[in-house]
């Protein structure tokens, strides 16, 4: 660790723009399928449901599902109903 007050600026310096231009998780495209639940907040079989009423396509990598992110955003929009508090659901 730097001793020198402006070594550990010059330091601190470097790590911010390390993690400025290269961010440390980069955002997925596509999600497993427990990532996907987790991100979304729904249910594994509330996705796969989803999924055979073609609410959600999937994309397989040889044998991996995947759901790309764009695709769960867009169910996700689309799926629940907005409720505004004082107004009937």
């Amino acid at each position: 660790m730097a001793k020198n007050p402006h070594d550990k600026a010059e330091l601190a310096k470097k790590l911010c723009e390390q993690v400025r231009t290269h961010p440390v998780v980069p955002e997925k495209r596509f999600f497993k399928i427990p990532e996907a639940v987790a991100y979304s907040g729904q249910s594994r079989s509330t996705l796969y449901e989803a999924h055979k009423r073609g609410e959600i396509p999937f994309t397989k990598f040889g044998g991996a599902t995947r759901i790309e992110k764009a695709d769960l955003d867009s169910y996700l929009d689309h799926a629940g109903v907005r409720v505004v508090a004082g107004e009937p659901a």
